[in-house]
């Protein structure tokens, strides 16, 4: 919480913050016998769907067209090249 100390602002921490945990065996595991709303469901599915569909993709493309064994033309259209050579 930010709390103003004259011309700065300052944080605090309150006793229902916790540290971020600094080992993977300190993060708490998630509760028990909650059920997720099926529409909040769907819609952190389409929201991934949404972002991770064109990273995945592109990130497909550029290594498909830049794992060549020497440069040229892919299908005698699309220069081809090795990552990080022009």
């Amino acid at each position: 919480m930010l709390i103003p100390k004259g011309n700065i602002m300052t944080t605090t921490t309150s006793s229902a913050e916790r540290p971020l945990p600094r080992k993977a065996s300190a993060v708490t595991t998630a509760a028990t016998g909650v059920m997720m709303h099926p529409a909040y469901a769907e819609a952190i599915g389409r929201i991934a769907y949404i972002w991770g569909w064109p990273l995945v993709n592109m990130m497909n493309r550029r290594t498909a067209v830049t794992e060549v064994p020497h440069p040229g033309r892919l299908n005698g259209v699309l220069p081809r090249r090795d990552q990080g050579k022009v």
